[in-house]
């Protein structure tokens, strides 16, 4: 989740430090990760495998004692939840993040406590001191997701408001969110804070909670009235995505593409699913380079809706490796039976009957030519005292 989205979701103190809560969740971690100086050779087996390495680490050391308290046990909480949660900690970030945290702590005496909204920035002035520079991109980057996905975390144990309330809807961190036993996107968030006012927001949160828990049937949400109204009121709506200009990427500012506006209309709805299916075989059927750009055209889909399907992107990339390895042989298109191809089928048949009927009546009268001057040259020699009959050098007869 990036800054900006994660500050909106948190637009009050709802998650902010609370030392009681802290204090159970301190309570509850296992005893071998219950301390603020965690090395491999505390734990079991089974859990190195959630740490990942560097090249030159041969040991596992994360110093959260170097962060003063209780930012000590609240990053230690955080790195054994997300172990507990089936993730995996970069052990060289982590601990480039509390080296950085430390020096930031120094510098600024009063935020210590809990980890504060303003971190990342200062952060960043604290590395620019440090060695005269600005942190580099990559290092940045890293840090910054560790100090997110961090944070978040922390936000979710503090927030103690009811789980529809919260501005996202997280099952893996929030385990009261209700779910099916079934539920193929069980790892998804639902982020609620682009919905205003705040109170359509809450009314609309409400409404799926009901839903969610199947207490009380949830009243119907119609659109409009009268089924009539119902067309002016989608065609407002059509008008509304189609003035939407893009946010983020190259086409930045730029109207919606015609293929993202018909994604946004019918929700990835199972008919471009279909489509996009459905123009898959087609590529596979032609031998055609199977690629995200290619399969859009043919489709008539969005890149985005490619990439957000995460089974048929998955396959895209399985088949587009595929051909590189193995470069697809061009297929023999089987013949076609529609009406065009039958008439011209028809029409190449007579073309051929017409010239070969031409060619045997031109080979008949020459035939017929030559029999004819045998016979006159046949009776004139059988004549008794007639003259031999003149002749051209190549021995037809003279008219």
């Amino acid at each position: 989740m990036s800054t900006k989205l994660l500050l909106e979701n948190m637009r009050d103190t709802s998650g902010f430090f609370q030392q009681d809560v802290l204090e159970v969740a301190w309570a509850a971690v296992p005893e071998r990760f219950r301390t603020v100086d965690l090395v491999s050779d505390g734990l079991e087996p089974a859990d190195l495998g959630a740490f990942t390495l560097g090249r030159q680490q041969h040991s596992l050391r994360l110093r959260f004692f170097r962060l003063p308290a209780p930012m000590d046990r609240e990053m230690a909480w955080c790195c054994w939840r997300l172990v507990e949660l089936g993730g995996r900690v970069p052990v060289g970030s982590l601990q480039s993040l509390i080296n950085s945290l430390a020096r930031a702590v120094e510098e600024h005496p009063d935020l210590r406590g809990s980890l504060m909204r303003e971190w990342e920035r200062i952060l960043a002035a604290a590395y620019a001191r440090h060695y005269g520079r600005l942190p580099g991109k990559g290092s940045g980057l890293n840090a910054g997701t560790v100090l997110r996905r961090y944070y978040q975390i922390l936000w979710t144990a503090y927030d103690q408001r009811p789980w529809w309330q919260r501005e996202v809807w997280d099952p893996v961190l929030d385990p009261r969110i209700p779910l099916r036993a079934h539920e193929p996107l069980g790892d998804h968030g639902l982020y609620f804070q682009s919905l205003q006012p705040l109170w359509l927001r809450n009314g609309f949160q409400w409404y799926r909670k009901v839903w969610l828990i199947g207490q009380h049937p949830a009243p119907p949400t119609w659109l409009c009235d009268e089924p009539a109204e119902v067309r002016a009121f989608m065609l407002d709506y059509l008008s509304h995505v189609r003035a939407q200009t893009a946010r983020p990427g190259p086409n930045r500012g730029k109207p919606l593409s015609p293929l993202r506006v018909n994604d946004i209309i019918t929700d990835g709805s199972a008919a471009a699913q279909a489509r996009a299916e459905q123009g898959l075989r087609e590529m596979i059927r032609q031998g055609k380079p199977i690629t995200f750009r290619g399969l859009a055209q043919t489709a008539g889909v969005s890149l985005d809706f490619l990439y957000r399907r995460t089974e048929l992107r998955r396959r895209v990339e399985q088949l587009r490796t595929q051909q590189r390895s193995h470069p697809p042989q061009p297929v023999t298109q089987p013949p076609d039976d529609s009406p065009s191809s039958v008439v011209r089928t028809f029409t190449a048949q007579l073309a051929g009957l017409k010239r070969r009927h031409r060619d045997e009546v031109q080979a008949l009268r020459r035939a017929l030519e030559t029999a004819r001057s045998e016979n006159l040259e046949c009776r004139a020699a059988s004549a008794p005292g007639a003259p031999p009959i003149p002749k051209y050098p190549d021995g037809d007869l003279l008219p």
